[in-house]
């Protein structure tokens, strides 16, 4: 889960995915796809390597809420991995090039009835998601 994804971001997303065992469910939650296309720096990577996602066989989210009170819409900003449920990385790292070699960022990982508990949390998120068809 991650709102910003550029391109150097999305390779390392996809190094992850390849590193799981084909059994293993692959989700990406990011946000604002569609209002995106690809135009904007922080979304591009997902449309750039949208094909190896499909590949993959990942299940994409685009997570947003539409607000009562104004045009805006509720987004997220947590960044998290999640995987095979007993592990769960949380932190403040996009998934952009800035932040992952030019920025000092912190995170936590997270273990056993944490992990679980995040894991749920993505759960939920997913299911008021919409689902993005590759």
């Amino acid at each position: 889960m991650t709102p910003f994804l550029d391109e150097y971001g999305a390779q390392h997303v996809i190094d992850l995915f390849k590193r799981c065992n084909d059994k293993v469910k692959k989700n990406l939650i990011v946000r604002f796809l569609d209002e995106t296309e690809g135009k904007k720096p922080y979304q591009r990577g997902f449309h750039d390597f949208r094909d190896s996602f499909k590949e993959l066989s990942v299940h994409v989210f685009d997570f947003s809420l539409a607000k009562e009170s104004n045009w805006k819409r509720e987004t997220f900003h947590a960044k998290v991995i999640s995987c095979d449920n007993k592990l769960a990385y949380v932190g403040s790292s996009n998934m952009n090039r800035h932040s992952i070699s030019g920025s000092m960022e912190l995170g936590v990982f997270l273990k056993k009835k944490d992990a679980e508990t995040i894991k749920q949390l993505l759960y939920s998120i997913m299911e008021i998601s919409r689902k993005y068809n590759l």
